[in-house]
């Protein structure tokens, strides 16, 4: 049998070694949590559907969640879980119902929100969230219609 040279053999190595540990990057901090509307859960229907949405303060893709039967969520970039450290801009939405196209001249769309409209848009919402190193956990409460 021919032994490979010891040269050869260190440098197979360190490639290999190369391979594996390029695979083995830090992990991104994850962030998971609750929302809820004046201290509830979402509504316990079949037709809710509500998310969290996050953008880093200085601008970037948009980070968005689903939100849960129970209002969990959990934070995906890209299929895997977790988010860039840093400051983010935050917008929370839910509803319930399916919304349906509006003919002219009607204004609803057949849905009630569970979230107000306000906390929707990133520019209105007023909320931000500071993503430290690891983990993270954030169950945000957001005011109900009409509490002052």
């Amino acid at each position: 049998m021919q032994r490979l040279h010891p040269s050869l053999t260190r440098g197979i190595l360190v490639v290999v070694g190369m391979i594996f540990l390029a695979g083995c990057g830090s992990p991104l901090p994850t962030l998971t949590g609750k929302v809820t509307v004046g201290g509830e859960p979402p509504p316990a229907v079949d037709d809710f559907f509500g998310q969290i949405a996050l953008q880093l303060e200085e601008g970037g893709p948009i980070t968005i969640s689903p939100i849960d039967a129970d209002g969990s969520y959990s934070i995906m970039t890209g299929g895997q879980s977790g988010l860039k450290a840093g400051k983010y801009k935050v917008a929370v939405s839910g509803m319930v119902g399916v919304p349906r196209e509006l003919l002219p001249g009607q204004t609803d769309d057949g849905t009630r929100k569970w979230v107000p409209v306000e906390y929707a848009d990133f520019a209105t919402s007023g909320l931000t969230y500071e993503v430290q190193p690891g983990k993270n956990e954030w169950d945000l409460d957001i005011p109900a219609p009409g509490a002052s």
